[in-house]
């Protein structure tokens, strides 16, 4: 790692008197792959929020590249081009097909020729096993379809940080490993945040965050953490088959 691209400092969000986001601090190098694991309502798809202003924080900054994104980037246009973002509710053309859905975004925001646009929304497509797809609309699609869908467009997209919010537990395990793949062999330049809830989906990471009632209380590797006696090791006995959930 050679340089901070994203920075967040003493972070707080609040939705009235409830506390969502309580001190957070967090960094991301150039090239990093940080992954934010965490139970239902522990603030980690309002923190992605935050991040891409869907969201506006209660205090603390949030920097990219080290300027604050709230007061100091002149268009938050240019930003969210530079931070893509794959939701969990997929936010797909219903208009157009999946091959037109992977490719408007490469003409319109990176001014892709249209040869070069398919060919790189089929090389994706193919990945994440949607190329029998491509003329499908999103409503002919099952949900996981969708997403991989959206996971292509992304992936065609090559932003600076990658941004995904659970969705690659729409995928199964077999076509998670090809895109973690496809990040590592082809967007190592690329910093990616990953939220997921499944273990093996994170376990690579560079850094691994977990967040509880919207703090986070550990951070460190899988190797790190898996037997540091705290939440991650006990999601991580859970889904390793050593621990039920009533022993947690």
């Amino acid at each position: 790692m050679t340089d901070r691209i994203f920075e967040i400092r003493h972070l707080q969000k609040q939705f009235g008197d409830h506390q969502v986001l309580n001190d957070v601090n967090l960094s991301v190098e150039r090239g990093e792959v940080v992954s934010i694991i965490g139970s239902s309502g522990s603030g980690k798809s309002t923190l992605l929020r935050c991040i891409n202003l869907l969201e506006t924080p209660t205090s603390g900054e949030i920097l990219y590249k080290g300027k604050n994104i709230q007061t100091e980037i002149p268009s938050l246009y240019r930003y969210r081009a530079e931070v893509g973002m794959v939701f969990q509710q997929f936010n797909l053309y219903n208009n157009m097909d999946v091959l037109q859905n992977c490719v408007i975004g490469q003409k319109l925001v990176m001014k892709r020729s249209k040869q070069e646009a398919e060919e790189l929304a089929m090389k994706y497509l193919t990945t994440v096993g949607m190329k029998q797809f491509i003329n499908a609309k999103p409503r002919q699609l099952s949900g996981g379809q969708k997403q991989r869908t959206a996971i292509a467009r992304i992936l065609t997209q090559n932003t600076p940080i990658m941004i995904f919010d659970d969705s690659l537990s729409a995928v199964d395990t077999e076509t998670d490993e090809k895109i973690r793949n496809a990040l590592e062999k082809h967007f190592h330049k690329s910093s990616v945040i990953l939220i997921s809830h499944r273990i093996t989906t994170l376990s690579k990471a560079d850094k691994i965050i977990v967040l509880d009632r919207g703090k986070i209380v550990e951070q460190g590797t899988h190797q790190m953490l898996k037997s540091a006696g705290g939440i991650y090791q006990k999601i991580y006995e859970i889904q390793s088959g050593n621990k039920t959930e009533n022993e947690v």
